[in-house]
């Protein structure tokens, strides 16, 4: 079901309009295993006809670098 929902949004998305939008993913979870974190963020990127960024738990710094870099910049961003 979580699958589900997530690549819904992830379609909906992209269904409305064609716009710019970037995409990160993170896999650092608490309440599921990060390797079945890692599977749906897989499967969501290769769901999405842009590129998709996933960041694993060891990756905290460079998912701050990406934030910082997406914010502000006039484009749509979705962080997962």
């Amino acid at each position: 079901m979580r699958r589900f929902a997530l690549v819904f949004m992830a379609m909906c998305l992209f269904s409305t309009t064609a716009m710019a939008i970037d995409i990160a993913c993170s896999t650092e979870v608490s309440w599921w295993p990060e390797a079945t974190a890692q599977q749906e963020m897989e499967e969501i990127a290769e769901s999405v006809p842009v590129p998709v960024e996933i960041f694993t738990s060891s990756d905290g710094d460079a998912l701050a670098d990406w934030v910082i870099a997406h914010t502000g910049n006039g484009q749509s961003d979705l962080l997962i």
